[in-house]
């Protein structure tokens, strides 16, 4: 992933963490090879199990994952019915490049 959506990430991250619903995410990420089985269990476990810690550790992981995770990441939002999470991370990318060489 490269940093500009690195960036993105940590700055929707406080609103990714409070709405995400992970629970349908799971098979979608798998499908498009994003995570491995392993990795979205380790996700599952991660904290107290909440879906608040769930969601926080999957964004955080996220940033590993690629130069193609954030658009992958975005399909699984849309495929999910989250397409308030899925049009806020794809306008603020959009916007970002705009942007980001003033």
């Amino acid at each position: 992933m490269d940093e500009a959506d690195r960036q993105l990430l940590r700055r929707c991250r406080v609103r990714l963490v409070s709405e995400l619903q992970v629970a349908p995410l799971w098979d979608a990420l798998l499908s498009r090879e994003l995570f491995t089985p392993d990795m979205v269990e380790d996700i599952q476990l991660a904290g107290s199990g909440s879906r608040r810690d769930q969601a926080r550790q999957l964004v955080i992981d996220l940033e590993t994952r690629g130069r193609q995770a954030l658009p992958l990441f975005i399909s699984c939002l849309e495929d999910t019915g989250q397409d308030t999470l899925a049009s806020l991370l794809r306008t603020s990318r959009c916007s970002g490049f705009a942007f980001g060489s003033w």
